[in-house]
């Protein structure tokens, strides 16, 4: 059986539509964790309307999301756990190809499949992949290919389209608390670096994308995501989490440089160059850095076309 961790708050609009997606689903061998952390609108009286005995709530004071999912981990009864973020949503067969990938690969610890991403306007968009084979329907994704191919991709774990062994997720400590951006990429960089993936291909999850009132976040001012993932480098040898590293600092560099921190988005692209001295984007933001700000957008947009 499995566990299906949902973090909730203030989600009262989508909430229901993610349950109905577990309480749907053509495997049935599963029970609901509702950890509302802190929710202040009426979240969790949409909760309660759903009647069914394998849900479960928990109620808890706001700490994140991280807290939450902790909190779900800790409260599972099954061995197998996987998460459904409250506004997200599973296609039927979702825990049938899950359960299908743990028969199949049991020597594996984490279960995925691919997903596919839905913004506010409705428009479908699909995960960009590379690295994988032509004809790659499913199989094992060890550590080199992992980061090989989120090095250069769209992510190819997404929290919503997970299922992974609760002794393997403890292991590595669970989600970071403290951290607002990157904790679920941290997690599944963990993951990655110590268990193979059982990967399907084929989109069994819905990821929806919902409209930031404030353009774009800062990044957190301790970047724990960034240590953590460095640390990696001292534990086994992977050579392709340089890249990986290097694609985090860029990411944040990229934050910075929208909220016009030059300082800041210089200093997070020279750490990318460190990890990535070869890979000529990399000073290509650096570049925009020191010119005229609109100059930059424009040069980005062709950039980001490409």
């Amino acid at each position: 059986m499995i566990s299906v961790i949902i973090p909730l708050y203030n989600k009262e609009n989508y909430i229901k539509r993610a349950i109905n997606s577990v309480l749907n689903q053509t495997y049935q061998n599963f029970e609901i964790i509702i950890v509302n952390d802190g929710s202040t609108d009426s979240s969790l009286e949409k909760v309660k309307e759903i009647k069914d005995l394998r849900i479960k709530i928990i109620n808890q004071k706001n700490q994140g999301v991280s807290a939450a999912r902790n909190r779900g981990i800790k409260e599972a009864k099954f061995n197998y756990v996987a998460f459904l973020d409250a506004d997200d949503e599973w296609e039927r067969d979702y825990l049938k190809t899950i359960v299908n990938l743990i028969k199949k690969y049991p020597e594996c610890k984490v279960f995925a499949t691919n997903y596919k991403i839905v913004d506010s306007n409705g428009y479908v968009k699909y995960p960009r992949i590379n690295g994988l084979p032509k004809d790659f329907k499913e199989g094992i994704i060890d550590c080199e290919k992992y980061f090989e191919i989120a090095s250069k991709s769209d992510p190819i774990l997404w929290t919503s389209a997970i299922c992974v062994e609760k002794n393997a997720i403890n292991a590595i400590g669970g989600f970071p608390l403290g951290v607002k951006l990157g904790e679920d990429l941290l997690v599944w960089a963990k993951l990655s670096y110590n268990y193979n993936i059982a990967y399907n291909k084929n989109v069994r999850a819905i990821y929806y994308i919902q409209k930031l009132e404030n353009n774009e976040p800062l990044p957190d001012k301790i970047d724990i995501v960034g240590e953590q993932l460095a640390s990696l480098l001292n534990t086994k040898k992977c050579i392709q989490i340089k890249k990986y590293i290097s694609l985090w600092y860029k990411m944040r560099s990229f934050l910075y440089f929208y909220n016009k921190r030059r300082l800041s988005s210089i200093k997070e692209i020279v750490k990318a160059i460190y990890y990535n001295p070869f890979n000529l984007k990399n000073y290509f933001i650096l570049f925009i850095n020191f010119i005229p700000y609109k100059l930059s957008l424009l040069l980005i947009k062709q950039y980001k076309g490409k």
